[in-house]
């Protein structure tokens, strides 16, 4: 992705073959490290000559013209089905990983990523709503903030990938980190102004995701001109028009994602008023 051509057409969006098994039950890990190369992740925008899907090919691999598999050179269009959603995860969180380690040298407590196949579903120790105990299930892109999981449903992962393209599930995991940031660095949403806070904390997280969105181009992991598409349509899918709201709007979600972009993640700090986000606190010691 060619980032500055990404910011301009963005803000105009305001107006407007592969197989894994997945796990028998939810996959949990603190650290899952990429199982491909950056290149690979990236769109760097080469030709691969797709042929139709060879079912023998691992995820992360696609049938060349002649039906031999071959590694993506971009993932756009590599995965076929939603339990490929799995390797796509562990890519992901790699890079999610890689920008915290160059962004806090220093250090930052773990977070733990679990990932939910389809028909799976179970207990978190967050409470929903109406106090009960909150449930994952392959619905869920959600971070629980009492036990520090990242819950990242195969179903929501594969919509988000189908419907608009390989950005939009990474974008979507550095939102749900940009909430693990908040909880390390102490920032809780207020009794009194609790709907104020919730919706300052969503643009907040978008901020961060937008950081990492510019990270990820000065790596030159993005293709901007194909994955502006993917980020754009995830903006216009995960926006908040309702007259109860939890989550920004398409204006402000641009907004929020464009301020972590141009100006890094320390900007993102605007969002929040009562608490930092940067500098954070180094990670806490063992028992």
């Amino acid at each position: 992705m060619f980032l500055r051509a990404f910011i301009a057409a963005l803000s105009v969006l305001i107006l407007v073959g592969c197989s894994v098994a997945p796990a028998p039950g939810p996959s949990t890990s603190s650290t899952v490290p990429a199982t491909t190369s950056d290149t690979a992740l990236a769109g760097i925008a080469q030709a691969q000559n797709l042929a139709s899907p060879v079912a023998s090919c691992p995820a992360g691999q696609f049938a060349d013209a002649r039906g031999i598999c071959l590694p993506c050179l971009d993932y756009e269009g590599c995965f076929t089905q939603a339990t490929d959603m799995y390797y796509f995860l562990n890519a992901g969180i790699g890079l999610i990983e890689r920008y915290g380690t160059a962004t806090f040298p220093a250090g930052l407590d773990p977070v733990s990523w679990t990932y939910v196949p389809t028909g799976v579903t179970g207990d978190e120790a967050c409470t929903d709503p109406k106090g009960g105990r909150a449930k994952y299930s392959d619905q869920s892109y959600e971070y629980c903030p009492m036990d520090r999981v990242i819950y990242v449903g195969e179903q929501e992962m594969w919509q988000f990938y189908s419907a608009n393209g390989d950005a939009a599930p990474i974008v979507g995991l550095a939102h749900e980190w940009g909430h693990h940031l908040q909880n390390v660095a102490g920032i809780v949403v207020r009794r009194s102004t609790e709907r104020e806070d919730t919706l300052a904390e969503e643009n907040q997280a978008d901020c961060v995701a937008g950081a990492w969105t510019d990270w990820a181009r000065r790596n030159q992991i993005l293709d901007l001109e194909d994955d502006l598409k993917d980020i754009g349509g995830l903006m216009v899918a995960i926006a908040d028009h309702g007259a109860e709201r939890t989550h920004g709007t398409l204006a402000e979600r641009v907004e929020a994602f464009n301020t972590g972009y141009r100006k890094g993640i320390s900007a993102c700090n605007e969002f929040v008023d009562w608490a930092a986000l940067i500098p954070l606190p180094g990670p806490t010691a063992t028992r």
